[in-house]
Order: structure tokens, then sequence, then C-alpha cells
């Protein structure tokens, strides 16, 4: 697989890739502003972490991961709120799926393989 969460350390970037290894959902893959490659993402949030959704003016949604804000911002208020619904769905989505995923034989087989990949190169 060849998703990188850029600049995030091992124990946070290995379970989003192992996660990602197993299923989409729960994820939100995103670009930068302007950026138009559409066919790899700039990064990756694991929305299964989120909280703190909420509805913010101008046509802001946000939600917190791991203490840190995110801010997404939309051309208007109808746009944000179908991002807020997507958003609101796909973290409900991961937080129920989240028990069965990390516990499944392909994502610890992921974790594993990530681990060594690590510890080779250190």
């Amino acid at each position: 697989m060849h998703l990188y969460t850029r600049g995030e350390k091992p124990e946070v970037s290995n379970p989003v890739v192992a996660w990602a290894a197993q299923t989409g959902r729960g994820l939100l893959f995103f670009n930068k502003k302007g950026e138009t490659e559409q066919t790899r993402p700039h990064s990756v949030l694991p929305l299964y972490e989120a909280s703190d959704l909420k509805k913010v003016s101008p046509h802001e949604v946000s939600f917190d991961i791991a203490g840190q804000k995110h801010t997404l911002k939309a051309a208007s208020d109808v746009e944000r709120d179908g991002w807020y619904v997507s958003l609101e769905r796909a973290i409900e989505m991961g937080k129920a799926e989240k028990e069965s995923i990390r516990g499944s034989e392909g994502y610890q087989a992921e974790m594993e393989k990530m681990s060594k990949l690590y510890a080779s190169a250190a």
C-alpha cells in the first residue's frame, strides 16, 4: 500500500495505514486547497478518532482529532451542511467498527509488517 500520512510518527501513521488496508470507511482522504490531483490524496484523517463535530460560521465545519482542531471551509452553508452530515455518518461508522477492524487479522498483519519496516529502517 502506498498511503502515507505525511509528517506523522509511526505510532500515529501505522494504525491509519493498517486501517486503510482493511477499509476506507471512517477515514477522510483529502488534498490541500488548489491541488487538482485526485488519484493520490495529500493525507488522511482518522475520523474514527474524531470528536466535537460542529458547524461554524461562515460555511465551516470543525472537529477534533487527538487534541488537534481541523476546520473545513465550504463555499456555502448548504455545502457545509452536506459535509457535516457526511462527516457525522463517517465518524459514527468508524467508531462503530473500530474494535472489530483493529481486532481483525488483516489489521494486525499490516501493523506487524509496518513495525518491521520501521525497525529495519532504524
